[in-house]
C-alpha cells in the first residue's frame, strides 16, 4: 500500500512539473509577442512639461521617445533651465515649494489620442540633487502610458544648494501584462448541462470497464511489475 502511495506521489509530481513548464513556455511566448508588437507597430512619444509652485503654468521641458518597453531603447531630449527658471526653483526651495511635472503621451498610430499624467516633488530636493531625478513610466499591456512618477536622488532636503542647469534623468519603464482569465462561460454552461441531465435522469455511465477503473488498474500493473522484478527467484 505504501508503494502504491509512493507511485501516485511520483506520478502527480511529474504531471505537475510538466504542466507548469508548458504554462511558463506559453506565457514567455505571449510576452515576446507582445513586446514584438510594441516595437514594430507602436512608438510612444511623451512630451514633458514642468512648472514651479503651480500646477497650471507649465513650460516645455523635453521629449521622451519609446520605440520599445526597454530603457536602453529610449531616447530622451531635455532643454536646460534658463537663469529665470533656476531662480524660480531656488525661491520655491526656500519656501518649501513644489516642482510639478506633466507628461503628455501619444503613439505613432494615433497622435490625436493622448494620455496625460502628472507628478510632483519638493523643489529643494530637485535643486540639492543638481537636477538629478528618476522618471518612472508605467505602460499597460498594449504599450500605452498609464502614468509617470518623478523622484529625486536627494529625498531629504538639507539646505545645501548644488548649482546646475541641465537635467540628469534616470529613466525606468514598468510594463504590465494581463494575467490568465478564468473561462467562466464554459463553467456555467457545463453546470447548466449537468443540472439538466440530473433533472432528466440521464446520468448513466456508459464508459468501458477500463475507462471507469483505469486509476486502479494502472497502479496494480505497476506494482506487479515492480514486485516481479524485485523477486526473480519467486518465479
Amino acid at each position: 500500500m505504501d508503494l502504491i502511495h509512493f507511485i501516485f506521489l511520483r506520478m502527480s509530481s511529474f504531471i505537475f512539473c510538466l504542466l507548469t513548464s508548458i504554462l511558463l513556455a506559453i506565457d514567455a511566448q505571449e510576452l515576446d509577442n507582445s513586446q514584438m508588437s510594441f516595437s514594430t507597430n507602436k512608438q510612444i512619444t511623451i512630451k514633458l512639461y514642468h512648472s514651479v509652485n503651480s500646477d497650471d503654468a507649465y513650460k516645455f521641458r523635453g521629449t521622451l521617445m519609446l520605440p520599445s518597453p526597454k530603457e536602453r531603447d529610449a531616447v530622451m531630449k531635455q532643454d536646460p533651465l534658463s537663469s529665470e527658471d533656476i531662480q524660480n526653483l531656488k525661491t520655491a526651495a526656500s519656501a518649501n515649494g513644489l516642482y510639478f511635472l506633466k507628461a503628455v503621451a501619444y503613439n505613432s498610430q494615433n497622435e490625436a489620442n493622448t494620455r496625460t499624467s502628472t507628478s510632483f516633488l519638493t523643489a529643494c530636493s530637485l535643486l540639492e540633487s543638481a537636477l538629478s531625478d528618476v522618471l518612472t513610466v508605467s505602460l499597460d499591456h498594449e504599450g500605452s502610458m498609464i502614468g509617470i512618477s518623478s523622484t529625486s536622488l536627494t529625498p531629504v532636503c538639507s539646505g545645501k544648494i548644488v548649482e546646475g542647469s541641465a537635467f540628469n534623468t534616470t529613466l525606468k519603464i514598468v510594463s504590465t501584462f494581463p494575467g490568465p482569465v478564468p473561462d467562466t462561460q464554459s463553467y456555467i454552461q457545463r453546470m447548466e448541462q449537468e443540472k439538466q441531465e440530473k433533472m432528466r435522469g440521464d446520468r448513466a455511465d456508459n464508459r468501458s470497464f477500463f475507462a471507469k477503473y483505469w486509476m486502479y488498474i494502472v497502479p496494480l500493473v505497476i506494482f506487479v511489475l515492480i514486485t516481479s522484478t524485485a523477486n526473480p527467484e519467486a518465479q
